[in-house]
């Protein structure tokens, strides 16, 4: 194994740890395939590039709760949809990550910072390559994939990549709709993940796109 390898499993390997979690919330039995000569047999799919907690009262909308979480280790705000609550939380010397969940869905915000291992890898790909790199480990042992779209998109001021597709739960055998949301701060980048059953979508998706536009990084 050469030393770029090195570099780019070390990288993403936290960022696999948390979406299997959050996958295990919908399909238990997932399991992430793990090569490390993935990357060289299959170029990366996505080539563009654009663009401790405490609670606050915020303003009550009709799909989100009142209450404002914040969460200061991660450094970020969201409102909740309704009927959604905090599950989990990991903090380490380099990530922090947040999980939320209803009885279908879950969303889990990570915040990673940049170590020396991951400002090589951005030097070395640029900031589009790193996110492939990301995405492509993701997704690379789903059942029954599909991509639906990826783009860029604008979220209280900041500039993320958004992947949109479904999978089939190897242990439910029901399919899940799957958004991804990427971003690469100055310190920092961020991965937002949100699984649900895909016959729930069409009822929970208003709630659940309108929760992640008052997400604020801070």
């Amino acid at each position: 194994m050469n030393k770029k390898n090195i570099i780019i499993i070390a990288t993403v390997l936290v960022v696999l740890i948390t979406i299997v979690f959050l996958i295990s919330e919908v399909s238990p039995s997932r399991k992430i395939k793990e090569n490390n000569s993935f990357l060289e047999n299959n170029p990366p799919i996505y080539t563009e590039e654009k663009a401790s907690s405490t609670i606050q009262i915020s303003k009550k909308t009709t799909s989100l709760q009142e209450i404002l979480y914040k969460d200061n280790n991660a450094k970020f705000s969201i409102q909740l949809p309704l009927g959604w609550s905090m599950s989990n939380k990991e903090n380490s010397t380099t990530s922090a990550s947040t999980w939320f969940s209803n009885a279908s869905s879950t969303m889990v915000i990570s915040r990673y910072s940049r170590t020396t291992e991951t400002e090589k890898t951005i030097e070395e790909l640029g900031p589009g390559g790193f996110l492939d790199i990301i995405v492509n480990n993701i997704v690379s042992g789903f059942n029954k994939y599909q991509l639906i779209s990826t783009k860029s998109v604008n979220i209280s001021g900041n500039h993320y990549r958004q992947v949109i597709s479904t999978y089939v739960g190897l242990k439910t055998q029901k399919q899940v709709t799957q958004y991804i949301y990427l971003t690469i701060r100055e310190d920092s980048y961020y991965v937002i993940g949100i699984d649900i059953y895909s016959d729930t979508w069409d009822k929970s998706k208003g709630s659940i796109l309108e929760s992640i536009n008052s997400l604020k990084l801070l």
